[in-house]
């Protein structure tokens, strides 16, 4: 999703919000979306996607980190260490277990 052109992403949110105003969509839509709108400075919106998408699949490493990384950003300091906290449970082994870490010792 980093080298979307601007027209692909415009597609990709229409995608995304048909997908959920359909009933139709699954963890990746969330996901998709929250990161789109958070690149554009939507950032309540972003956080309210991605914590859908958490919960559609809280076992995924790289969403549980955004998850963080946005309450983070939004000064949600506590919320923010839950998130990586449980990143640093469930994705041991992973990039994303290194980085949960990190952003604790900031915190």
């Amino acid at each position: 999703m980093t080298r979307l052109t601007p027209d692909e992403r415009t597609e990709l949110v229409k995608y995304c919000r048909r997908r959920i105003n359909r009933g139709e969509s699954n963890f990746q839509d969330y996901y998709r979306l929250a990161i789109l709108y958070w690149r554009e400075g939507r950032y309540t919106d972003a956080l309210d996607l991605m914590t859908i998408a958490v919960r559609q699949n809280p076992a995924d490493g790289r969403a549980v980190f955004s998850l963080g990384f946005m309450h983070k950003k939004m000064r949600h300091p506590e919320q923010a260490k839950i998130a990586f906290t449980d990143v640093a449970h469930i994705a041991r082994n992973t990039v994303w277990h290194v980085y949960a870490l990190e952003q604790l010792g900031t915190l």
